[in-house]
């Protein structure tokens, strides 16, 4: 993840830190990750993945969520 705008709170495993603009966080696969943004406006973050391979279904799936309503929790799970 590599912060172009806002400011992001990162929990990576076991650690939690703070991302600006020009910071950057790894998450390597298989390690429990999330974010949030804490400003009031949108932000922005650029993201890569490496190997891909199985991520489109989860894409396809989560906006099929979203576009239904707010997701539960069950469903992002």
């Amino acid at each position: 993840f590599y912060c172009l705008q806002g400011r992001y709170e990162f929990t990576v495993g076991q650690k939690q830190f703070v991302l600006t603009p020009g910071g950057f966080a790894a998450a390597p696969a298989g390690v429990p990750h999330r974010f949030q943004n804490l400003e009031e406006t949108p932000g922005h973050l650029l993201f890569g993945l490496s190997p891909a391979a199985g991520m489109n279904a989860f894409f396809r799936q989560f906006a099929a969520a979203c576009a239904a309503g707010k997701p539960t929790l069950e469903q992002l799970n």
